[in-house]
């Protein structure tokens, strides 16, 4: 019986060393998981163990690193608004999971994080309070003109206005700073002035197999772009640029890429389904008609004008024009796009008089 005695006290003594080496052992690999969260529950079960309640939010509680009491370890020392503002709650001192909102007076606007939070080992989420700026009064306006970015506005900040019409160009200052003096202004007093008079009409558009720039008039200055649709090569200047009502460009064409013998089988995207060079086949893909490679005989030419190089040429060759005499009046350039198919006519070549 006492054999049997000393074995059970011997079990339950090893029973218990097993244990606390487990509960040490688990205690250290979480001391750097300190953040984990659980429920009121497990909080209440775990209580001798380092799990704590967080202050305001009963459903959640914090596994401490170490065993320690319940009690929730105050932030202090609150980084405040120095001037024109404050804080909810007020104070400087709160207990973990309190959230502060900052907020500014009356004309004045919040630079910075509006919310700070006392996390459970007593220190501040954000160590650098807000601060709060003046604010700026609405900048003067006119429906001609949009204002980015919208505000509201505090003292620094920077506006820029831009035509509603965009085929007008601004004239005048477009840019205007929010300053100060004492009290906010706008550094700006002449708003622009909108003019259409330059201003281009829709760019020429490429006739087909491409993707055109939006068909709508364009202030002057503005530059825009072409792309072909795959499988295709772009023929002439990607860009164009609208200069004192004149594009200065013709549009590009977008001809078989010769070079590379397309496998007519492959799948292109559904939006190029209603261009004659491909065949409808689902809502999703449509499938590239086959073209054979053509080749052209001798460029078109205007008997005052000269292109050059000789062909006959392979389709995607290049010609170029020039005048003998006189200002060439067209395209300077032509492409062989298709059997015996050029992209422009022949440009010509005008005659220069002196008058005596």
């Amino acid at each position: 019986m006492f054999n049997l005695l000393v074995k059970s006290i011997a079990y339950n003594l090893t029973m218990k060393i097993i244990v606390f080496v487990l509960l040490t052992f688990f205690s250290v690999s979480q001391c750097n998981e300190c953040v984990d969260t659980n429920s009121a529950a497990v909080c209440a079960a775990y209580s001798n163990q380092g799990w704590c309640v967080q202050a305001n939010i009963m459903s959640v509680c914090y596994k401490t690193c170490n065993p320690v009491s319940c009690d929730d370890t105050p932030c202090t020392g609150m980084p405040t608004i120095a001037s024109n503002g404050g804080n909810d709650p007020s104070g400087t001192t709160h207990q973990a999971g309190v959230t502060v909102t900052y907020a500014c007076d009356i004309n004045y606007i919040l630079d910075g994080a509006e919310f700070n939070t006392c996390q459970v080992d007593g220190s501040w989420a954000v160590d650098t309070a807000p601060t709060c700026i003046q604010e700026c009064p609405d900048p003067i306006s006119d429906p001609s003109l949009s204002i980015t970015p919208d505000g509201p506005y505090k003292v620094g900040d920077t506006i820029t206005y831009e035509c509603v019409d965009q085929s007008a160009e601004e004239i005048g200052d477009k840019v205007s700073t929010c300053m100060t003096n004492g009290s906010p202004y706008w550094n700006l007093t002449v708003l622009p002035a909108c003019n259409t008079s330059n201003a281009c009409g829709p760019p020429p558009m490429i006739v087909s197999d491409g993707i055109n720039p939006e068909n709508r008039d364009y202030a002057t200055g503005s530059n825009v772009t072409y792309q072909c649709n795959p499988r295709r090569v772009l023929g002439g200047s990607m860009t164009n640029l609208c200069t004192n009502n004149v594009w200065c460009n013709p549009a590009p064409v977008c001809y078989q890429d010769c070079v590379d013998h397309q496998d007519c089988t492959d799948n292109v995207d559904f939006r190029y389904c209603t261009n004659p060079s491909y065949t409808y086949t689902s809502m999703e893909f449509c499938l590239k008609s086959c073209n054979l490679c053509g080749t052209c005989d001798e460029a078109p030419e205007h008997p005052s004008a000269t292109s050059a190089p000789a062909g006959p040429f392979e389709q995607g060759s290049n010609v170029d024009y020039t005048c003998a005499e006189g200002k060439l009046s067209g395209q300077s350039s032509n492409i062989c796009v298709g059997q015996n198919e050029w992209s422009n006519e022949s440009p010509t070549c005008l005659c220069s008089f002196i008058f005596s």
